[in-house]
């Protein structure tokens, strides 16, 4: 099908009811492809997702169909975004059931000690076993939940790990999984989270390290056979996903220290790095986002971001940017001046962004 740009309000976009197709009967079917492993019917990218396919009943059942100039098929919305608002490489599907292992012993899982599910029980490091003990799901609040108790969560009590009954609102069982440093992080303080103890122990630390194995952790599929991305290497603009029309961006200035919020544009003054230590820093002017007066952003020396941590840090499962001192502060954008500010909220529906490497 021949697809366009109309304007720029209009995003070009595919679904399922716009794409004529057959009964799955009528159509030729193909030998199972891998593309169709994790969908049996709907939309599967194809060729870096520039465009996509129909999986049917497993089987690829079309040739790949391109997506317009300036847009990339998205898994998650099932349809071609501009390309802005995808990430080809992160597009997995987060919502599944995850080991959750250290980056110091990639063999060794978070588990309840000794497998025994009941409330009180610690969480210990244990080797990665398909054990559904072994198995935990992140919900919107970034609470941790038990694939073999799905009413069962892991909280903090003191400076350790227990399995608690899962409660909406429970600040010690909500997380923030970083790229700062690929750390899970408390809701209640950003600059403490989980780090791998003397033997099979976890603990809580306010001494992390972006560097440090130890104090590093991804979540892997066991159905799937996939890990989370941890890192967003090289250059990447930081895009909102709210609003119609064309995206918008974080940009800076050279004449200021003011970070504003623009239509993206292919321009060094909207890239951004994460430096050695996980903070944003702009590509081009080599200084770094700390928040100012606790709401506002600008760039600052990168020494002296870094020695006071008044900075924020990235969530992979919500795609929301936080403060690491205040995380129940989340960066959403002024609808008049359309100027970047931290605020608080516990809304799922609260400002998401997109890290697009470049």
């Amino acid at each position: 099908p021949s697809l366009s740009c109309a304007s720029p309000s209009e995003i070009p976009s595919l679904s399922p009811s716009q794409i004529p197709s057959n009964s799955p009967s009528e159509i030729p079917s193909l030998a199972p492809d891998p593309l169709c492993a994790n969908v049996i019917n709907g939309l599967v990218a194809a060729e870096d997702c520039k465009s996509f396919q129909i999986c049917v009943n497993g089987n690829i059942s079309t040739k790949p169909i391109s997506c317009p100039q300036g847009t990339l098929f998205d898994t998650d919305k099932q349809f071609c975004n501009w390309d802005f608002l995808v990430n080809c490489d992160s597009n997995i599907d987060l919502s599944g059931y995850f080991n959750v292992y250290s980056m110091n012993s990639r063999s060794k899982c978070l588990a309840p000690a000794k497998n025994i599910l009941r409330y009180g029980q610690n969480i210990r490091l244990t080797k990665c076993k398909k054990y559904d003990a072994h198995q935990w799901k992140v919900d919107f609040e970034g609470k941790i939940s038990s694939k073999a108790n799905s009413k069962m969560c892991i909280g903090r009590k003191k400076n350790g790990l227990v399995l608690q009954k899962c409660k909406s609102g429970n600040k010690t069982q909500k997380f923030y999984y970083s790229l700062y440093g690929s750390r899970l992080l408390l809701f209640e303080n950003g600059l403490k989270g989980l780090a791998s103890g003397s033997g099979s122990s976890v603990i809580i630390s306010n001494q992390l390290s972006p560097r440090r194995q130890s104090d590093s952790w991804n979540f892997f599929s066991v159905k799937e056979k996939i890990s989370v991305p941890t890192s967003s290497s090289g250059k990447f603009f930081i895009v909102s996903t709210f609003g119609n029309g064309k995206p918008k961006c974080l940009m800076a200035k050279k004449s200021t220290n003011k970070i504003f919020f623009q239509t993206c544009k292919k321009s060094q003054m909207f890239e951004w790095i994460l430096d050695r230590n996980g903070v944003f820093r702009h590509n081009k002017l080599k200084k770094c986002i700390e928040i100012k007066n606790s709401a506002a952003l600008q760039l600052s020396s990168c020494s002296a971001v870094v020695q006071e941590y008044d900075t924020i840090a990235y969530s992979i499962f919500d795609k929301k940017i936080f403060s690491l001192h205040d995380p129940s502060k989340i960066l959403t954008v002024e609808k008049k001046n359309k100027k970047p500010f931290l605020t608080t909220t516990t809304s799922p529906d609260a400002q998401s962004w997109i890290l697009k490497r470049i």
